[in-house]
């Protein structure tokens, strides 16, 4: 029988964690983020620290884990836009290949929009790369559309950043 998939948000001093699923997202599927291993490989402990403390608790960011058999096998963080106090951006989101195709993606997205309504939030955006193909299909599924920004990847010729957005019903 397989493990179940618990989906909770980080506590303040799981700074490892993150920095463990973090980095093995970004080792396992470069292109698909708009940051590089190498970069946050040489972020220094203060900042993984400051990322799970500032994520585990309020309504101006949260970071979300989905832990199989308290082996965390996804991501996914959000946070309140800066100018637009009800518009949040979803970042980092990511899924092991090992737990794929298994409705943790989905569920990961759905707890992420919870938070974010309940955080006053009832807009979001986010970006994907044009080659993820599954996560841009589970975008679209959950009712996200494109608005029309489109970037070329800062650090992998020949993808192209495609962003999305959703209303939140009220």
């Amino acid at each position: 029988m397989e493990a179940r998939t618990e989906i909770r948000r980080i506590g303040a001093s799981e700074a490892p964690v993150v920095r463990s699923v973090r980095l093995r997202s970004l080792a396992t599927d470069p292109s698909s983020f708009v940051s590089t291993y190498a970069r946050e490989a040489a972020f220094a402990e203060e900042e993984w620290t400051d990322w799970a403390a500032g994520d585990a608790s309020g309504e101006e960011k949260s970071t979300l884990l989905a832990l199989r058999a308290d082996e965390p096998v996804g991501l996914v963080a959000a946070y309140r836009d800066e100018e637009q106090q009800s518009l949040f951006h979803v970042v980092a989101m990511w899924v092991a290949p090992e737990a794929r195709r298994q409705g943790i993606g989905r569920r990961l997205l759905d707890e992420i929009e919870r938070w974010i309504a309940s955080s006053g939030g009832d807009r979001i955006h986010l970006s994907v790369a044009d080659q993820a193909l599954p996560a841009l299909r589970l975008y679209e599924a959950a009712g996200y559309e494109p608005d029309g920004e489109r970037s070329a990847s800062a650090h992998t010729a020949g993808v192209t950043l495609v962003g999305l957005r959703k209303e939140l019903a009220s």
